[in-house]
C-alpha cells in the first residue's frame, strides 16, 4: 500500500497482515495498533519532558512480558503515551522485504490517523477506525467501511520515533564518551533535584488544584478505592483484547468457522460450525500453547468456548 509523500518518499502502513513490500526506495512507516500500546491520559503537567520519566510506571502491570521502548506527544491538553517492542518492529519490517536502513521515519496510527472519518479498510480482514479518540484495529465484519485506506494526501506530523537496534559496539572511546555524558547527566539530574526542593509549596498548590478540578475524593483511601475499581475494568479490558486476538489468530481447519464473537461484564463467548473431534483437538490444543484459561463445549458440530473475564 504505497503512496506518494511531499518529499517523494512513499509512506506504508505496516501491520502483521500485511502483504511483502517490493521496494528498495526510502519509505515512511505508519504502524497499525496492532503493534503498539496507547493511552489518552490528562496529568497535572504542562509538558512532554515532564510526563518522560513516568511512561514505565503509566503501563506497568499492564503489558505482557518483553523489552519495551515509550514515546509520548501532546495534543490539546490530553497526553498520548506509548508502549512498544523495538525487535518486533525491527523483525516485522524485514519480514515483510524491507531492509531498516530504508526506513526514513516511523510512526503511530494514532498520531498520523487520528482524524480519519468513519471505517477505512487495510487489508482484506482488517479495518482502522477512530473510537473516543483512539485508532483502533477492528475485524471487517464488525464494522462498516466508509472506504480504503489511501496515504497520498496524507501530511506526516512530526511524531515519529526511533527503533532501537541494539547493536552497538563498546570501544575504548566509547567508554569515555559514556563516562562524559554519565558526570553531565549526573550533574542535571542534581541540577533539577536543586529546582524540586525550591518548588515543593507549588507542587503541593498544584496538587490541591487537581483534587479540585477533577473532583477527586477528600482522602487518598478514597482515592485508592475508585483507583481499584478502574484497575478492575482495565484488567477486564486487558483480558477481552488478549482473548479476542487469541481467537482471531487461531488457525483453522478449512471447514471450521467462526459465527459467533459476543462478550459481557463476566465473559466472552465463541462459537465455531464444523467442528470434528480432529478440529476440536487442534483448537483446544492451540489455546492451551497460548496458556489461556477458558472452557469448551462441544455439541453436534457446534464448539462452545468461554473466556472468564
Amino acid at each position: 500500500m504505497f503512496s506518494k509523500f511531499d518529499n517523494k518518499i512513499d509512506t506504508i502502513f505496516l501491520d502483521i497482515e500485511s502483504n511483502n513490500f517490493n521496494t528498495t526506495d526510502k519509505v515512511n512507516i505508519i504502524l497499525s495498533p496492532s503493534l503498539y500500546w496507547v493511552k489518552k491520559i490528562k496529568l497535572p503537567v504542562k509538558s512532554v519532558r515532564e510526563v518522560k520519566p513516568l511512561l514505565k510506571s503509566i503501563f506497568e502491570d499492564i503489558l505482557p512480558d518483553g523489552v519495551y521502548s515509550y514515546d509520548v506527544y501532546k495534543s490539546y491538553d490530553d497526553f498520548f503515551v506509548f508502549a512498544y517492542e523495538d525487535k518486533k518492529i525491527l523483525e516485522l519490517i524485514e519480514q515483510k522485504g524491507l531492509n531498516p536502513s530504508q526506513v526514513n521515519h516511523i510512526y503511530f496510527a494514532q498520531s498520523e490517523l487520528a482524524n480519519i472519518s468513519g471505517a477505512m479498510k487495510i487489508n482484506k480482514t482488517q479495518s482502522i477506525y477512530v473510537k473516543d479518540g483512539i485508532v483502533v484495529l477492528l475485524p471487517c465484519c464488525w464494522i462498516k467501511e466508509s472506504g480504503q485506506l489511501h496515504l497520498g494526501d496524507l501530511k506526516l506530523s512530526k511524531n515519529h520515533i526511533d527503533i532501537k537496534q541494539y547493536n552497538h559496539i563498546v570501544d575504548e572511546k566509547t567508554l569515555y564518551t559514556l563516562l562524559g555524558v554519565s558526570m553531565l547527566f549526573t550533574f542535571l539530574v542534581l541540577f533539577e533535584y536543586i529546582i524540586t526542593v525550591k518548588n515543593v509549596d507549588k507542587i503541593t498548590k498544584m496538587k490541591d488544584e487537581v483534587f479540585q478540578t477533577y473532583s477527586l475524593k477528600p482522602t487518598m483511601m478514597q482515592n485508592k478505592s475508585m483507583l481499584k475499581q478502574y484497575e478492575k475494568i482495565n484488567t477486564k479490558q486487558t483480558n477481552l483484547r488478549t482473548y479476542i486476538a487469541s481467537v482471531l489468530s487461531l488457525k483453522l481447519p478449512t471447514d471450521v468457522t467462526l459465527t459467533l464473537l459476543k462478550s459481557n461484564s463476566k465473559k466472552l463467548t465463541a462459537l465455531f460450525n464444523g467442528v470434528d473431534k480432529k478440529a476440536y483437538s487442534s483448537i483446544k490444543k492451540q489455546f492451551k500453547d497460548k496458556h489461556i484459561d477458558l472452557s469448551t463445549s462441544l455439541k453436534n458440530d457446534t464448539l462452545s468456548v468461554e473466556f472468564k473475564l
